[in-house]
């Protein structure tokens, strides 16, 4: 299942002119470090709404072992990158050493003088997705009550919100959250948690599909219950 993390962007200030000219000047294959990275051209793709993406590559070294004895060999991460035409870009969910150059590339080559970051979720946030989607198929909570578990998770293939557990535990703090939103006539199953990761839990979904279903996210969910904050950068004159 294809799993993201947003970053906010300032949408007046993102540069995105002669976007495929630049992605390809970004390419990997063009970088002189020994352990290449950057983007791979071939994978760039668009659709309406100024909406892009494309992977950016990591070359990592690996040792591997055979019978005639150790090699080492390099090895190559790709990770998407999807612009959604508004105030978000999406990375592949990654570990932070990623996800920080991920930030530094964006902030160098298509933010410049911002301090980017990635998006979590807050209680608040998870609350008003919860208000507004039609199912909630799985929720993770935190009851309150000290006789309750410390955490408590509960699912339905239809909807909680027509469960007794539901009745029960309806406004407890919440931590993750699987919720069915509508999109464009059809449904998706979508995962927020206060990480920021969100998850897509349809199967195999195209690429072309994935960016559709992160864009209706970013336009009818983050845009209305996240007010994105951008950190400017001191840059020396």
């Amino acid at each position: 299942m294809p799993s993201y993390k947003l970053i906010p962007t300032p949408h007046d200030d993102l540069d995105t002119d002669n976007v495929e000219e630049r992605v390809a000047q970004l390419s990997a294959r063009e970088s002189n470090e020994d352990l290449r990275r950057g983007t791979l051209p071939e994978t760039f793709e668009s659709i309406a709404n100024d909406a892009f993406w494309f992977e950016y590559a990591i070359e990592r070294e690996f040792e591997y072992e055979t019978l005639g004895g150790e090699h080492e060999t390099k090895i190559l991460e790709k990770h998407p990158v999807v612009f959604l035409g508004g105030d978000f870009v999406a990375i592949g969910n990654c570990n932070n050493d990623v996800e920080n150059e991920l930030q530094e590339f964006l902030e160098t080559n298509f933010v410049p003088g911002y301090a980017l970051e990635t998006l979590g979720f807050e209680e608040t946030t998870l609350q008003k997705i919860i208000g507004q989607a039609p199912d909630i198929v799985k929720a993770d909570l935190n009851p309150t009550q000290s006789s309750e578990p410390e955490q408590i998770s509960g699912r339905d293939r239809r909807s909680l919100k027509a469960t007794d557990f539901w009745d029960r535990y309806e406004g407890e703090p919440v931590s993750k959250v699987k919720v069915k939103l509508p999109n464009g006539g059809t449904e998706i199953t979508v995962g927020f948690d206060k990480r920021g990761i969100v998850v897509l839990y349809e199967q195999s979904l195209r690429m072309r599909e994935q960016v559709e279903a992160l864009q209706y996210v970013a336009d009818n969910v983050l845009s209305r219950f996240i007010n994105p904050q951008y950190q400017t950068t001191l840059l020396e004159e």
